[in-house]
């Protein structure tokens, strides 16, 4: 698409060759890619809002929360277009236009911070829900002037002569902005290596281009440059969807996949009976070894409840002495490495003790190798 940009640009920079497209389909049309744009945008806000185990994700989740406000502003972009019902007021191309030039600058700020963000710690709940708080905001103040007082916003488009300096201007800022997060992609494309910088910087530039495109416009704002305009945004959020899933969940599941290879090959190899748990007590994973010291197949262990080699008297006993040893473990007052708790051992039971291993919600259980009386 970047290559068919320079021939497209420059067809239509032949005002005489421009198409105008008769404006009912036109609205349909646009309607529809303007829906499926905001569909794509969503998807980015709750692939980044969500992120697991990205060594950057901070900046993912300020990513997803600031194209959650870009679905937002395409929506009302697209219900605010000439020829839609009108809105509050009346639906005017310098209307649908605000809100364009907003979806386009928050996009284009966005990815610029994606860009420079480092590596950093986790985000707490609480930053994310003020970051998302602090962008309803924003979408809800330019709703509010764009649906109510749009007349009070400097002049965009004027009908009969085209676009105004100031939207050209604005444009040009946004190309800008993108051309500079392409710069920064490219000097930092081995830090960012496994985060799709070739998906990021295709996303970077159709953006680009697709501003180029709507700033050749005519008179009418229903023409080809309009036309193609959106096409090159769409492809842009498409390309930016998939780097977003790919450092968000992709690569985080693969390592957790490849993490728990390896801790079922370690935990198979240990010479002493193993089970982990959660902090029900159910049981997760059994090693071989347990397996001969317990009579029991790995298959039949795994979802029973590991007071099964408990007399029943003891089970709530057992039960309240797991939570209390997964809540204490989770105490920030206890690190999550390397914390060892010795269990209750009553005279009836196997004697075990337990290791957390993995944060809230595993526990490793390693009986020790005596009899059972």
């Amino acid at each position: 698409m970047l290559a068919l940009a320079i021939p497209l640009l420059w067809w239509l920079s032949h005002p005489t060759w421009q198409i105008v497209i008769e404006p009912k389909s036109f609205v349909f049309w646009h309607s529809v890619v303007e829906l499926f744009a905001v569909v794509v945008a969503m998807l980015v806000f709750v692939t980044g809002y969500r992120a697991i185990f990205s060594a950057r994700k901070g900046a993912v989740v300020l990513l997803g929360v600031a194209f959650l406000g870009v679905g937002l502003l395409d929506f009302l972009h697209a219900i605010s277009y000439a020829g839609m019902p009108d809105v509050m007021t009346a639906n005017t191309p310098h209307k649908s236009i605000f809100f364009w030039l907003a979806a386009r600058m928050l996009a284009a700020t966005a990815l610029l911070v994606y860009a420079l963000l480092p590596s950093g710690p986790d985000i707490s709940q609480l930053k994310k829900r003020l970051t998302l708080a602090m962008m309803l905001a924003v979408v809800g103040v330019l709703g509010y002037i764009g649906l109510l007082w749009p007349d009070r916003v400097p002049a965009l488009f004027i009908e009969g002569q085209g676009l105004t300096p100031l939207k050209i201007g604005l444009e040009w800022l946004i190309v800008a902005v993108n051309l500079v997060t392409i710069a920064v992609l490219a000097r930092r494309r081995k830090e960012l290596v496994h985060e799709c910088v070739m998906a990021l910087g295709f996303a970077v530039a159709l953006s680009a281009v697709s501003e180029l495109f709507v700033m050749m416009l005519g008179v009418v704002a229903k023409d080809a440059a309009n036309v193609l305009g959106h096409v090159y945004k769409v492809a842009a959020y498409l390309y930016l969807f998939h780097a977003t899933f790919n450092e968000a969940l992709r690569r985080p599941l693969e390592r957790l996949e490849v993490q728990s290879m390896r801790e079922r090959e370690t935990l198979n190899a240990a010479p002493d009976g193993v089970l982990w748990v959660d902090d029900t007590g159910r049981i997760l994973m059994a090693n071989p070894v347990m397996e001969k010291l317990s009579g029991y197949p790995a298959h039949e262990l795994v979802g029973q409840n590991v007071d099964l080699f408990l007399p029943p008297y003891l089970h709530a006993r057992h039960a309240q002495s797991m939570r209390g040893l997964f809540h204490r473990t989770a105490s920030p007052r206890h690190g999550f490495d390397g914390f060892e708790a010795a269990a209750s051992r009553w005279p009836d039971a196997v004697p075990w003790t337990s290791r957390w291993v993995t944060g809230k919600t595993r526990a490793r259980a390693t009986p020790l190798p005596t009899s059972v009386t």
